[in-house]
């Protein structure tokens, strides 16, 4: 039982340092979206989506 606990543990230390590490720049990222948002330097979901489904239609004839 107590290997369950300290694997439990390490794991839970290294998701905590992996957000320390990560959340700086997803907050940049969140920061620069809402500024091109509100200049009005967005692009509308459905060609987000389109470009998605074109990328993830060609990767899959890449894989076959």
């Amino acid at each position: 039982m107590d290997d369950v606990l300290v694997t439990a543990l390490a794991l839970l230390d290294e998701r905590d340092d992996t957000l320390d590490r990560e959340l700086p720049d997803m907050r940049e990222r969140v920061q620069r979206g809402t500024e091109q948002a509100d200049a009005g330097e967005i692009i509308p979901a459905a060609e987000v989506f389109e470009e998605l489904r074109h990328r993830n239609a060609s990767a899959t004839k890449q894989d076959t």
